[in-house]
């Protein structure tokens, strides 16, 4: 797997993920385009508490948390 973080830099987060066209949606959806920017395969949000806590999710929750689910269908 590509290398995959997410760390602070002055007023910025960096954020290193594999290519991922649901991800990019929903973080472009979570981001406005004056909070958010891409360049050299990183992508860099405005720091705040809040925005570093949502991208550490997001990046876990598609990225890492891949346990299966069991789903239980009901017959009638």
């Amino acid at each position: 797997m590509e290398e995959t973080f997410v760390r602070v830099e002055g007023d910025k987060i960096l954020v290193k993920t594999p290519y991922d066209r649901k991800f990019i949606e929903k973080l472009k959806k979570a981001f406005t385009d004056s909070e958010r920017s891409y360049d050299q395969k990183l992508w860099r949000i405005s720091y705040t508490q809040e925005n570093h806590q949502l991208i550490e999710k997001m990046v876990q929750d598609h990225f890492f948390n891949t346990e299966e689910k069991l789903v239980i269908f009901k017959c009638m």
